[in-house]
């Protein structure tokens, strides 16, 4: 079960009211995908996966939970 189309169909219907055709857009799912380990770093840790997708550096991505104190 894919628990984000709830969130994409939001989304979609969101573009939809802004005349963006939104209806051949996929999911994609990195593998691996870093996994945020304790909950009170969640927004740096957001931040730096958007950082490695906005830089297209997502081949393995090059961070970790461990690298959150320095980030």
């Amino acid at each position: 079960m894919n628990h984000w189309a709830p969130l994409v169909d939001i989304l979609r219907t969101y573009m939809k009211d802004k005349d963006i055709d939104s209806a051949n857009w996929s999911l994609r799912y990195p593998d691996p995908c870093p996994q945020q380990g304790s909950e009170d770093d969640c927004v740096i840790f957001t931040c730096k996966y958007m950082e490695c997708l906005a830089r297209r550096d997502t081949q393995g991505f090059p961070f970790n939970q461990d690298d959150m104190p320095t980030v």
